[in-house]
């Protein structure tokens, strides 16, 4: 069995998402500060490479830290946080401009049609993985994952994901046989720590040159290049 495992923002979304009145998805973070602890924060200060592949439950600790509150303070009110940032996420997204990266919805469809399994590890928590998977119509090619309410650490997402698909399937899943497609140095080093062959694309936030930097396994510049991530797949251990 193969296992092929995707990010969502930079990979399978494109990143940066603004929204028709001016403001981007990213806000969101900003209005459950405000809403929690009546901080008038702004994401801005944090430089969007240094968030790029983290969780949202890392985001938020490491934006409300910067205006001096205690990682015992945000942890002890993270489910009010996130619960905040999913509802202010609903509503924006009802304006978001919001696309699917060139290719997604052909390479998924093409990896379905030979039998794999996909699921998730991304930063966002469940419900707003969901809400975006769904605007963009891939939210159906997935059955499982690891998501950003789990956990801060994102290796702990792919324990997770892992843990759910072999649950599911009822079978033993060796590491050998997991694909992880990312965008973010994070990205690399948690599948490299997990066993995952890392397929890495410079469609977010990072180049090419930057990205293999870190050596992922390999690096495809779009989903578009259907046949090489085919190739790459097939190629591996049965």
């Amino acid at each position: 069995m193969k296992v092929i495992l995707f990010d969502i923002d930079g990979t399978l979304v494109k990143s940066g998402i603004k929204c028709s009145d001016g403001t981007s998805l990213a806000e969101c973070f900003d209005s459950a500060a405000k809403k929690v602890f009546n901080i008038d924060s702004d994401i801005t200060r944090i430089n969007k490479k240094e968030y790029a592949g983290r969780t949202d439950t890392a985001i938020l600790l490491a934006l409300l830290e910067s205006y001096g509150l205690s990682r015992t303070e945000v942890m002890g009110h993270m489910p009010e946080l996130i619960a905040a940032y999913t509802e202010s996420l609903k509503e924006k997204i009802k304006i978001a401009d919001i696309h699917a990266t060139k290719g997604a919805a052909e390479i998924l469809e093409s990896l379905r049609s030979k039998g794999y399994h996909m699921g998730l590890i991304t930063g966002n928590v469940k419900e707003t993985a969901k809400l975006k998977l769904e605007k963009v119509g891939l939210m159906g090619y997935f059955e499982f994952g690891g998501f950003g309410d789990m956990s801060e650490k994102r290796l702990d997402l792919a324990t997770a994901a892992v843990k759910e698909a072999e649950s599911l399937f009822k079978s033993t899943i060796p590491s050998h046989n997991i694909f992880y497609f990312g965008d973010t140095p994070n990205d690399i080093s948690m599948g490299k720590a997990s066993g995952f062959t890392t397929i890495i694309l410079p469609t977010g936030t990072f180049s090419s040159e930057e990205l293999m930097g870190y050596s992922p396994d390999y690096l495809v510049e779009s989903l578009e290049r259907s046949d090489d991530i085919l190739g790459i797949i097939a190629g591996s251990r049965a």
